[in-house]
């Protein structure tokens, strides 16, 4: 997460004039979840609801952009949506039957 965090500033900057504004406000709004999460983290990791609240906050943007993920895990390989593979196919959505956590 706090990769993440640390990497959205810039990738916005860098995307901020190729992006169409609907995305471009959604992705700020991403960039400050994954921000108020880690900082969150830092200040008081034992306040556990809180920090699930958050964490609930940052899934609702969905996949952080595949370049970010790239850059923090360069030998993860993702499929066309910018998710993770698992074993060579893509992992199920988590409202999926076949989720492999639930």
């Amino acid at each position: 997460m706090k990769q993440v965090a640390s990497k959205f500033p810039g990738w916005l900057e860098a995307h901020r004039d190729s992006l169409p504004e609907n995305e471009l406000k959604q992705r700020e709004k991403q960039c400050e979840c994954f921000q108020k999460l880690v900082r969150a983290y830092e200040e008081n990791a034992t306040d556990t609801k809180h920090l699930m609240e958050l964490m609930q906050d940052v899934q609702e943007y969905g996949q952080p952009p595949p370049e970010i993920i790239q850059l923090i895990a360069p030998d993860l390989e993702l499929d066309a949506n910018g998710l993770p593979k698992m074993d060579g196919t893509s992992m199920p959505f988590p409202d999926s039957e076949e989720c492999l956590i639930m």
